[in-house]
């Protein structure tokens, strides 16, 4: 069997980790080996703190990643961009391509491309598109959030360079007063742009709260879109049952129940007013001291029947005599 010696194994494990490391590093730097690269051009008179690999944006979706930098020549009066394109995308002929720095400043800066409004032409592979001044994100925020909160800024600094000039012509005095209004300017500046940065992260279209109450009233509405039926079926119920309720007539009912009441009013008022057999029965003490003798009576027989049962009946045949018939009462004779 044929067996490769540790050289030979050593070797080829160098190569393949050499290969995985230049593949590692193109794909962290946003190249892909696999796919041709499609290059446009960029031309920056200064591109800031812009690295090689730095994602390129589209309205907000990532297209391609910048490549090696270059000079024009040796003053640098421009400096190249590559920009590999890593989508299929149409770009408009008079797109410009802006530096922005990152929000919060710790990634380096990124390329947005503005997108122009000429739909007839647009960009090829090799092509230089068009280029501006390069602009931080806070600036571009402030002016889309509040263009007379940028004017304001503009004015204050102009403001700040006359007020140190007269104030070197006061008494020092004046001066320190004067350099006690300038800081209070600068500290409303900060405060201004902080305010702004505060509502762009409440205007945000991913994570602002303004986004998320946008979601939720959606997400309600989808809601109600999708139980429409049931709410009709609900509805159409509820009117079916106010339907059968008005054909009870109760008005009829009531009428009849009312009338009820009246009557049995009528009987209980005879009752307590001795009118009839049943009141009278109700009122009379007589007939429950009767009917209390009679239930004495009736206890007493039961009792004598249980002692004296051959007084009452024959035993085993034979006939007792006569028993004459009672001439009185059976409570008078118990008694």
């Amino acid at each position: 069997m044929f067996k490769l010696s540790n050289e030979t194994k050593v070797g080829v494990l160098a190569v393949v980790s050499v290969t995985v490391l230049i593949f590692g590093y193109n794909l962290l730097k946003g190249k892909n080996l696999f796919n041709k690269n499609k290059w446009i051009y960029a031309k920056y008179d200064n591109v800031g703190n812009l690295p090689v690999g730095a994602p390129v944006f589209y309205k907000g979706l990532q297209i391609g990643t910048t490549g090696k930098l270059q000079e024009t020549d040796v003053y640098i009066s421009k400096i190249i961009v590559p920009i590999n394109l890593t989508r299929d995308v149409k770009l408009p002929k008079n797109s410009i391509a802006l530096i922005s720095s990152s929000f919060i400043g710790l990634s380096g800066a990124v390329i947005d491309i503005k997108p122009g409004d000429d739909l007839t032409h647009y960009i090829t592979i090799g092509d230089t598109i068009r280029t501006d001044a390069s602009s931080s994100l806070m600036n571009e925020v402030t002016k889309t959030l509040n263009p007379v909160l940028f004017e304001v800024t503009n004015a204050v600094h102009s403001l700040d360079s006359v007020l140190g000039i007269i104030a070197n012509t006061f008494d020092p005095t004046a001066k320190s007063n004067f350099q006690g209004i300038l800081s209070n300017v600068n500290k409303t500046t900060q405060s201004l742009v902080t305010t702004s940065a505060s509502l762009q992260s409440l205007l945000n279209t991913q994570t602002g709260a303004m986004a998320q109450s946008l979601n939720n009233v959606n997400a309600f509405t989808k809601n109600l879109t999708t139980n429409t039926d049931k709410i009709n079926n609900t509805l159409t119920n509820l009117e079916k049952t106010s339907k059968n309720l008005a054909a009870l007539k109760l008005d009829e009912t009531l009428l009849t129940l009312n009338n009820t009441v009246l009557e049995l009013q009528s009987v209980i008022k005879k009752f307590n007013n001795d009118q009839g057999s049943i009141g009278k029965l109700m009122k009379d003490p007589g007939l429950y001291n009767k009917l209390n003798s009679l239930t004495f009576s009736m206890n007493t027989l039961v009792d004598d029947l249980k002692v004296n049962p051959k007084r009452y009946i024959s035993i085993f045949g034979r006939k007792d005599k006569k028993i004459q018939p009672l001439t009185k009462p059976l409570s008078d004779t118990l008694q």
